[in-house]
């Protein structure tokens, strides 16, 4: 297995001279669900905790292997596996259908402006096409070459672009595939990355070489830029590239080529697509030192990390899912883990009365969310007014016995509050 050890941002600019801090989320030690437990269209917070964490089994027979997940047109999360010689869609509650390939183990793949999924192999000189009924094509690279490890990206001309050990590669809705060369006539590029610049142009990563091109779509002409670190994965937030080394560093590019390395500590992912734009913008991954994911702030310079539960594995592939979510594909344990990134919260948990007629305050704190509804489930024991601010609920005694007093967000997302009458 390729070595893709790279490390992201923990503060401000220490290389650059400048200083921040970094942000540490404590464990929530939320268990995983159980496989086939249904959540609904979105993967929402459900309970008397604040969970943040979501697990889906996918039942493999391996470990995933450079595994790139993504969000694709139906509404649907889909991922490949390479031991398994298959891609597969999961929807929403965790229920996944495998689509089989023949003779072909994906390394990296993305979804066309034709909704068609197109899939590459570092081992053969082959591009898949599959559709999202199974219907599998396969086409040969002219060159003979091979596509990369999770190195797909669909370009700003509606076109699938790639990059190969030799080339930068280009193929259309009809099949046709054209290659450019690499401009330092690099060879050896398997395990560079792509995307689409803030400047409308491609923007490929050369592990190998140290360096990243800007490839114009129109004519496939490049542009070589030094790193000065040897270069993985490559995203495009708050209108600079990131690129990540394996150097430690998190490198702000802009357009110009001008690199400002952000250092840390924390490694990425060991493999697959780890790096990723998340719901809030910036640039998320996964980590190589642990099981956690992490998060830089281009307008903070600040480092998050967010620790889920100790049997989680690594996040190897990560993606923004269509509830606004982080979802990962995990490294060990054969499951697809979900982030949450609002939780929401009740305080007090629980409340008391003596006797009837009493009334006490509950305030719900919830990032990005500024109204909510709440309900009894025993009006007999106590009942529950909004109050002001819209955070705040009034519970007013009734009459004796417990009851849960349940304080929902217009997503789904919901806390209990248990209350007890003397």
């Amino acid at each position: 297995m390729r070595d893709k050890l790279l490390f992201l941002a923990i503060s401000a600019l220490i290389m650059a001279g400048c200083s921040s801090h970094q942000t540490l989320p404590a464990n929530n030690g939320a268990s995983a669900t159980s496989q086939g437990h249904s959540v609904g269209h979105d993967v929402r917070q459900t309970g008397e905790n604040p969970v943040q964490w979501r697990r889906f089994f996918w039942g493999s027979v391996s470990a995933p292997y450079y595994p790139t997940i993504i969000a694709a047109s139906d509404g649907n999360l889909w991922f490949d596996d390479y031991s398994g010689t298959q891609l597969i869609r999961m929807n929403m509650t965790g229920n996944v259908k495998r689509f089989p390939l023949a003779a072909f183990n994906p390394t990296s793949f993305v979804q066309g402006h034709d909704g068609k999924f197109y899939l590459g192999d570092a081992n053969i000189g082959t591009l898949d096409i599959l559709t999202t009924t199974g219907v599998e094509t396969k086409i040969t690279i002219p060159s003979g070459d091979k596509i990369g490890y999770d190195t797909m990206i669909l370009g700003p001309d509606n076109n699938v672009w790639f990059t190969e050990n030799a080339h930068v590669g280009r193929v259309n809705t009809s099949g046709t595939i054209k290659e450019f060369v690499y401009s330092d006539a690099n060879t050896g590029n398997n395990t560079g990355e792509i995307a689409v610049g803030p400047d409308g142009n491609l923007w490929a990563t050369e592990t190998n070489t140290s360096s990243i091109d800007k490839i114009i779509p129109a004519t496939g002409a490049m542009t070589n830029f030094p790193m000065g670190c040897s270069p993985n994965g490559i995203v495009t937030s708050h209108g600079s590239l990131w690129v990540a080394c394996t150097n430690q560093t998190l490198n702000q590019v802009t357009t110009a080529g001008a690199v400002t390395p952000f250092f840390n500590g924390f490694n990425f992912a060991s493999s697959g697509k780890f790096l990723t734009v998340g719901p809030d913008g910036n640039p998320w991954f996964g980590t190589g030192n642990g099981n956690e994911i992490g998060e830089f702030d281009p307008t903070t310079n600040q480092m998050s990390y967010y620790y889920p539960p100790n049997n989680y594995g690594t996040s190897n592939g990560l993606t923004t899912g269509p509830d606004g979510n982080v979802w990962s594909v995990d490294s060990t344990s054969r499951t697809v883990n979900i982030y949450i990134l609002n939780t929401i919260s009740v305080a007090p948990a629980s409340i008391s009365f003596t006797g009837n007629g009493q009334t006490k305050t509950i305030v719900v704190t919830e990032p990005g969310t500024t109204s909510w509804t709440a309900t009894t489930n025993k009006s007999s024991v106590a009942t529950v007014v909004q109050a002001s601010p819209a955070s705040n609920f009034t519970v007013t005694s009734v009459g004796s016995g417990s009851c849960k007093i349940i304080v929902t967000d217009a997503k789904g997302n919901s806390f209990a509050v248990h209350v007890t009458v003397q």
